[in-house]
C-alpha cells in the first residue's frame, strides 16, 4: 500500500504580498512527516510527503505526482487560512482519480470535521487532533483489516451522513512516535523567517507537544497536556540534522520550551556535555512567567541566542481579557534580564484585540519599542475557529466573515485587499490594516534598530533586510489610507 500526504501550494506571496512575501519563511511541514514516518514504522507501509509549497508546484503538478505514484490514500493538510487550497488540492485530485480514498487534518480539520466533510463531498475522511495512530488505523481501514466505526479520532462519510467517532487519547510517550521522514522532504529548500536565524542552513525540531495555559486565542488542538521529549531524542535529531544535512541552526519548537525547568535545564545540561553547543546555534520560543535567571544563564551557555515571547498587548487590560496570565511587569523584567545574560528577544503582539482602541494600539506600540526587543511582530488579530476569541466575536458581532481564506493575519500587506474578518466595536478594518503596517515602520524605522541589524547581521541575511527595508519605504511614502499619530 502507498500513502501520500501533500503540503498544499499556499506560497508566501500569498499570505504576505509580493513584497513582504518576498521575507517570508519556508519551513518544513513536520506534522506531514511525522505522518509518514508513523504509517512506514507502524503499518509497514510505503509513505512519503509532497511539500508542495517548497516545490512550487501547481496544482496539475500534484495530479500528476498522485496519478504516477499510483497511491492507495491521499492526505492533505489544512489550516484555516490555507483552507481553499487544500480544497482545490482535493477537487483536482478527485476529478482525475475519483475513486481514490482521501483523508484531511490539521487545526481546521480538527476544529470543523463534520462542517468541512459537509462542504466537500471531494474529502472522504478527517482526522481530529494527533493523527499518528489515527492515520495508521486508517491505514488498516483501507486495506480491509479495521472496521472503521473502531477508530478513534476519526470523522467520515457514511453515504449522506457524517459520522464522528471518539476522540482518541493524546500520545503521552511522544518519544515512542517515530522521527519524521526528513528523507521525504525537499531539506535544501527550508529555512525559517528572516529573524529566525544568523547562518543557514537552519532546521526545525519538535521538543513538546501541548500546553497548559489558556489564551483565548489558542485552539490548542493536540491538547492541554505538556509533553516533552526526552532529552536524548531533541539531541540525537540535532545531531542528526548537524551530520546529514549541515545545519548549523536549530528552532526547538514547542508550545512552551521551558515550562518545565527542570528538563529545560536537564537538556541544556546534556548539550553541554555532548558539545554539541559548539556545533550549533538555537533559538524557542516560551513564556515570561516561564523563565528565570538561572534557566537563562544554563540556555545561553547551551548555545541559545534568542527566545520570543509572546506579549500580545502594551495593555495590561488587554492581557488579561484574553486569559494571557502575565504581567506587563513581568515581560519589561524578564526581557531586561535576557539582554544583560545575552539573548537576543523577539516579541510578538496581535493589533485589534476584542476591545482594543486605536490609543490601545497605539499604546502597543509605544510599549513595544520600550522593551527594546530586537525583533517584533504585530500581527491582526484573528479570531480562528475553535478558540475562545471566536465565540466572543461571535457573541459581540465583531466577526464579519467565515471566508475562511481571509483568514489572514498579515492581511494589510496582501496583495488582494478585503475587509477583515474581524473589527473591534468602533474601529474600521481600513484604519486596522493601516496600523499594521505602521506598527513595523514605527518600530524598525528607527536609526537604533537599522544600525543594531546591520552590525549583527550575516552576510546570509543582508539581501532580506535590504528588502524589508524597501517594503516599510514604499509602505511610508505610499499615500496612507489613513494618518496615525505617534501615542505619547
Amino acid at each position: 500500500m502507498r500513502v501520500l500526504f501533500i503540503n498544499p501550494p499556499c506560497f508566501s506571496y500569498l499570505r504576505y504580498g509580493k513584497d513582504l512575501g518576498k521575507l517570508g519563511p519556508t519551513t518544513e511541514p513536520l506534522g506531514l512527516a511525522y505522518l509518514a514516518a508513523s504509517v512506514r514504522e507502524w503499518a509497514n507501509e510505503e509513505a512519503e510527503v509532497l511539500d508542495a509549497e517548497a516545490l512550487r508546484l501547481s496544482t496539475d503538478d500534484i495530479v500528476r505526482h498522485v496519478v504516477a505514484g499510483k497511491y492507495d490514500l491521499v492526505g492533505v493538510a489544512m489550516l484555516t487560512p490555507l483552507y481553499l487550497h487544500s480544497v482545490k488540492t482535493f477537487e483536482a485530485i478527485k476529478k482525475a482519480l475519483p475513486h481514490i480514498p482521501t483523508v484531511v487534518g490539521g487545526a481546521h480539520a480538527t476544529i470543523m470535521a463534520e462542517e468541512t466533510l459537509q462542504a466537500n463531498n471531494t474529502i472522504d475522511y478527517a482526522v481530529v487532533g494527533e493523527g499518528e495512530e489515527t492515520i495508521v488505523d486508517l491505514v488498516a481501514v483501507i486495506k480491509g483489516n479495521k472496521k472503521v466505526e473502531e477508530v478513534p479520532g476519526l470523522v467520515y462519510r457514511n453515504g449522506v451522513e457524517i459520522v464522528r467517532n471518539p476522540d482518541r487519547k493524546v500520545i503521552m510517550d511522544v518519544d515512542s512516535i517515530p522521527w519524521p521522514a526528513r528523507d521525504s522532504l525537499p531539506m535544501e529548500h527550508y529555512r525559517p523567517t528572516v529573524s529566525y536565524y544568523r547562518r543557514l542552513p537552519s532546521y526545525f525540531v519538535m521538543a513538546a507537544r501541548g500546553c497548559p495555559y489558556r489564551c483565548h486565542f489558542c485552539s490548542q488542538v493536540i491538547g492541554k497536556q505538556t509533553r516533552i521529549h526526552s532529552s536524548e531524542r531533541i539531541i540525537a535529531e540535532m545531531e542528526f540534522l548537524y551530520s546529514k544535512y549541515g545545519a548549523k541552526e536549530i528552532v526547538i519548537e514547542g508550545d512552551t520550551l521551558t515550562y518545565n525547568k527542570r528538563k529545560t535545564m536537564e537538556l541544556c545540561e546534556e548539550i553541554i556535555k555532548s558539545k554539541l553547543h559548539k556545533k550549533l546555534a538555537w533559538v524557542a520560543s516560551t513564556r515570561v512567567n516561564c523563565v528565570d535567571e538561572e534557566l537563562l544563564r544554563v540556555m545561553k551557555e547551551a548555545g541559545c541566542w534568542q527566545l520570543s515571547f509572546g506579549v500580545e498587548s502594551g495593555v495590561q487590560r488587554l492581557v488579561d481579557h484574553i486569559n494571557k496570565k502575565i504581567s506587563l511587569e513581568q515581560v519589561e523584567r524578564v526581557f531586561k534580564m535576557a539582554h544583560r545574560i545575552g539573548i537576543e528577544t523577539r516579541a510578538f503582539f496581535m493589533l485589534g484585540l476584542p476591545t482594543e482602541s486605536y490609543e490601545d494600539s497605539l499604546q502597543t506600540i509605544a510599549f513595544a519599542k520600550r522593551l527594546k526587543t530586537y525583533w517584533a511582530q504585530f500581527t491582526v488579530t484573528i479570531p480562528y475557529p475553535g478558540t475562545a476569541l471566536f465565540e466572543m466575536a461571535k457573541k459581540s458581532g465583531t466577526l464579519k466573515s467565515y471566508n475562511w481564506e481571509h483568514y489572514n493575519s498579515w492581511s494589510s500587506w496582501s496583495d488582494e485587499q478585503h475587509e477583515l474578518v474581524h473589527v473591534p466595536e468602533g474601529r474600521t478594518s481600513t484604519e486596522l490594516l493601516e496600523t499594521q503596517k505602521y506598527a513595523l515602520r514605527s518600530f524598525y524605522l528607527r536609526p537604533k534598530i537599522l544600525f543594531n541589524r546591520l552590525k549583527e547581521l550575516s552576510w546570509e541575511n543582508y539581501s532580506k533586510m535590504f528588502t524589508g527595508l524597501l517594503v516599510l519605504l514604499k509602505s511610508k511614502f505610499k499615500r496612507p489610507a489613513y494618518k496615525h499619530r505617534d501615542f505619547q
